[in-house]
């Protein structure tokens, strides 16, 4: 498929405004003008995305409140998690002998509101977010169902249908604007007919879709609810990351299920090398020192702690001082007294500079190369990727972004790197806020800002 040639609809069309006029003519092609820039990075998509829309995806889910006013919305077909519902017999309520259910089940059996255990010991935090904290998820209280629906379908990159990947667009992102492929711009209507068949067929033998499901529990802001009509479909919710409890460690829970449907949004994680938990690591028998970073091997899996220790510089070492007694204790302030036969008279130091003020114990730091500055924002290269970590600095000097180049130095962000970062990465490792995280990811994909006069 070449992009190139498609013609797209003049007409711009909101989310709801598309689901109205072109339900009951899936599937199409559909071309993303206005992206979405969720809470959280993992539920954003990005303009000029190109995506081919299979079906409406209906799902029906219930609200849950925890006892600290938490508000959760699940999945009423949830397979991973199974509940308790306390049997009352007298005043308390107690889990003894009970069975657990799915959601599915309670639903059919009890009236809402029911309040329900998980039968397993849970915790759960914001994805993506380190500072968050985990907290306890165990007694729910079941209030209201509702419906959600998606816009269900698989990413066209460069040409090409990405079946394996299946992707939904929820309802809530009212801000999003698209596009409808109409056809070809050469008007060859057997051509179009031809490709979209082929999309149809690849997505029937390869794109499973009859086993999708999409098991996500979301966090609801209640302050987002209206109490007089609550439409629960139509708010942004916060992504979590489950894990369950046992006695001596916390084990990740898959909050998607096995064949799940996903927001889209490609992201290059920053490239980390963390050691396995738990797992002691071979003694190496040699240890060799690198002198530089170019020096050290690509595969750096079995590398120690102390593996590399960079040289020092080094340091002309001073010839010994023959003439010195060993034992200095004896001398006086005045070390040369002529009249005094018992103090020997020392010769001169040649290799030890007279000036030793500004030496350090052991190191003589050689002068850094210089890196050539950039005269204006403007001198900078499109394309990042061969710019020092001074020249990365340099940069957000003419971004008005200065605050941040200690944090770009410290965690040692060249051109490389650049490319390899992200909203979250931004906010949490180098402290960078929305609109300045946004401004760099922008002047990275080569815009540059107007600042004629």
């Amino acid at each position: 498929m070449d992009l190139a040639e498609v013609k797209w609809s003049r007409f711009e069309y909101t989310l709801q405004g598309y689901v109205t006029d072109f339900q009951k003519s899936f599937p199409n092609i559909i071309k993303i003008t206005e992206g979405f820039l969720g809470k959280q990075e993992i539920d954003s998509i990005s303009s000029s995305t190109i995506i081919r829309v299979h079906s409406l995806y209906n799902q029906r889910r219930v609200t849950a409140e925890t006892k600290t006013g938490k508000l959760f919305s699940l999945p009423v077909k949830l397979t991973r998690l199974k509940f308790l519902v306390p049997s009352v017999k007298g005043p308390i309520g107690t889990l003894k002998n009970q069975n657990p259910m799915s959601l599915e089940d309670i639903l059919a059996k009890y009236t809402l509101p029911v309040t329900v255990h998980t039968s397993k010991v849970l915790s759960y935090k914001q994805k993506g977010d380190r500072k968050s904290q985990d907290e306890m998820l165990s007694e729910l209280m079941l209030q209201d169902t509702y419906e959600e629906m998606f816009l269900f379908g698989h990413p066209i990159d460069k040409g090409k249908l990405l079946v394996e990947e299946p992707i939904i667009i929820p309802m809530y992102m009212t801000e999003l604007k698209l596009a409808v492929a109409v056809g070809y711009t050469n008007g060859n209507t057997d051509k179009w007919n031809s490709l979209c068949g082929l999309f149809t067929q690849q997505v029937r033998n390869q794109g499973n879709t009859e086993n999708v499901t999409f098991e996500e529990i979301l966090l609801l802001d209640k302050k987002d609810v209206n109490p007089q009509e609550p439409c629960y479909s139509t708010i942004e919710p916060i992504y979590i990351d489950l894990n369950e409890i046992n006695s001596d460690y916390k084990a990740p829970l898959d909050n998607r299920g096995s064949s799940n449907v996903y927001q889209f949004h490609v992201v290059s994680e920053l490239k980390q090398v963390q050691q396995t938990q738990n797992k002691a690591m071979p003694k190496l028998p040699s240890v060799n020192s690198f002198k530089s970073i170019a020096d050290s091997p690509k595969d750096i899996h079995n590398l120690t702690l102390n593996t590399v220790k960079p040289e020092s510089p080094t340091v002309k070492p001073f010839k010994p001082i023959p003439d010195v007694p060993k034992d200095l204790y004896n001398l006086t302030l005045n070390t040369v007294k002529p009249e005094s036969s018992s103090v020997q008279s020392f010769k001169p130091i040649p290799d030890v500079p007279k000036v030793i003020h500004n030496l350090t114990l052991n190191t003589v730091k050689p002068e850094s190369p210089t890196v050539q500055s950039f005269k204006s924002i403007h001198d900078v290269p499109k394309d990042l990727r061969k710019l020092t970590v001074k020249q990365v600095c340099e940069c957000l000097t003419f971004l008005n972004m200065h605050q941040y180049i200690k944090a770009f130095e410290a965690s040692q962000v060249d051109g490389q790197l650049v490319y390899d970062l992200n909203q979250e990465m931004m906010k949490s490792c180098l402290g960078m806020n929305g609109l300045n995280c946004v401004k760099f990811l922008k002047f990275r994909d080569g815009w540059r800002p107007n600042l004629d006069e």
